[in-house]
């Protein structure tokens, strides 16, 4: 898990309690619905971007779950950030 750090002990990052604490200031970026699921299980924001495998294809399923962002390139994450 990023959030602990590369170093952080597997163990460690199992253990971490979920929703996380002061989620809601962490944006979780990906290209997946799955993605867009373990932010909503962590807690956290989520902008979904359209250059993965499923590219603009998969607009309308991160519309229908509730993306808090739709982003057509990664780029995109200067205008939000």
């Amino acid at each position: 898990m990023g959030l602990l750090g590369k170093d952080a002990p597997v163990k460690e990052c199992l253990n971490t309690s979920l929703p996380l604490e002061n989620a809601e200031t962490i944006l979780v970026v990906g290209d997946s619905l799955a993605d867009l699921i373990a932010a909503r299980q962590l807690g956290c924001q989520f902008a979904a971007v359209l250059t993965g495998l499923s590219g603009k294809d998969a607009r309308s399923d991160f519309e229908k779950h509730e993306a808090d962002y739709i982003l057509d390139t990664v780029l995109d994450l200067k205008g939000i950030l």
